[in-house]
């Protein structure tokens, strides 16, 4: 890899943090005259999973993102603006929050309406308590002993302050899911993973963050391990690729002894063995089921974007944008202790 190109990106691990309190095991449909949208993503223009009426209850509800409350309806997960939700029963148990999606303050309020008496200016990134999804997309919560209603859209359920959450990645495995979504923290990118079970109780969830955003991806999620005990893989670059228990969230070993830069492509071998690498990162990286280096390979040749990775019999064969400056894209094989099996490359 052109190690000139590299450049130090100096990122913020968020490392193993528990966030998603349910805010109600049942809400019902409010302020609708007909039905409201169930949507795949936490977004007004995601795809509509089912028409919910009014008066239906929906259930596993978690606050999300931009204004949005993830829940399921009749077997189906999706998103509903939280202003259309309304809890079935007060006195649900709140948790803390964090003031996103302003530029200094956001006003709390003595009613859930934006003409009510505000009360105190809450600052950008403050921490509200014991908040409660009210009406008219307020919630309600405390700012330093101070009780009133602050707009959902402007409050993050995020430990890290996360925004703006999409789906990249959802896999099924005996009974569990695990889901892996990329939102926005602050200027940074963040990675927000999280393992359900059968019914949609939430099992675990973790968050990562980047310091800033470039064209890279600088987070990423994928199923590790073996068969019989598959394990999630979080990374942020500069942070490290983190093991986590799929089945219990259980950290089991962190890997940053290897740069593996942005925009990762990977493969999982039958034992467990992760190869990785990436833009700006180094030639593929061998990582044992126990997070060990097991060896960092060397072309030997002036490779530029390793894009693709697939495990053969011969071994490894990784796919780079460019070899040598030439055109075109090109492949290196290398065998399962990392020598260079064969170069197919423009010219040669």
């Amino acid at each position: 890899m052109r190690k000139w190109i590299r450049r130090v990106l100096c990122v913020l691990a968020a490392l193993a943090m528990l966030c998603g309190a349910a805010l109600a095991e049942e809400m019902a449909v409010v302020n609708c005259e007909e039905w409201v949208s169930l949507r795949a993503e936490p977004s007004t223009s995601a795809q509509r999973l089912a028409k919910v009426p009014l008066g239906a209850l929906v259930e596993n509800c978690i606050y999300a993102s931009d204004g949005f409350v993830a829940c399921e309806y009749q077997g189906a997960k999706g998103y509903i603006l939280a202003e259309y939700l309304q809890p079935v029963s007060a006195g649900a148990d709140g948790r803390d929050m964090t003031v996103v999606n302003c530029e200094e303050w956001v006003s709390l309020r003595s009613q859930p309406a934006a003409s009510a008496d505000r009360l105190a200016k809450v600052p950008l990134g403050a921490t509200v308590e014991n908040c409660v999804l009210s009406s008219n997309g307020f919630m309600q919560c405390t700012y330093q002993g101070v009780s009133g209603y602050i707009l959902a859209d402007y409050l993050s359920a995020s430990d890290i302050g996360a925004t703006g959450y999409k789906l990249f990645l959802e896999v099924e495995w005996n009974g569990l899911t695990f889901t892996a979504e990329r939102g926005r923290a602050g200027e940074g990118e963040a990675l927000r993973a999280t393992c359900q079970d059968a019914a949609g109780t939430l099992v675990w969830q973790r968050e990562l963050a980047s310091q800033y955003m470039t064209e890279l991806r600088l987070t990423d999620a994928f199923l590790g391990g073996t068969a019989d005990q598959p394990v999630a893989l979080l990374y942020v670059l500069d942070g490290g690729l983190f093991a986590v228990d799929l089945a219990t969230g259980e950290s089991l070993w962190t890997f940053d002894a290897v740069n593996l830069g942005g925009s990762l492509t990977h493969a999982v071998g039958e034992d467990g063995t992760v190869y990785v690498g990436g833009y700006y990162g180094p030639d593929p990286v061998a990582i044992s089921a126990s997070g060990e280096l097991l060896w960092e390979a060397d072309s030997g040749r002036d490779t530029f974007w390793l894009y693709d990775m697939e495990i053969t019999d011969e071994g490894v064969v990784c796919t780079y944008d460019a070899i040598d400056g030439a055109p075109g894209s090109a492949e290196i094989c290398y065998g399962f202790d990392g020598s260079v099996a064969w170069v197919r490359a423009s010219g040669e």
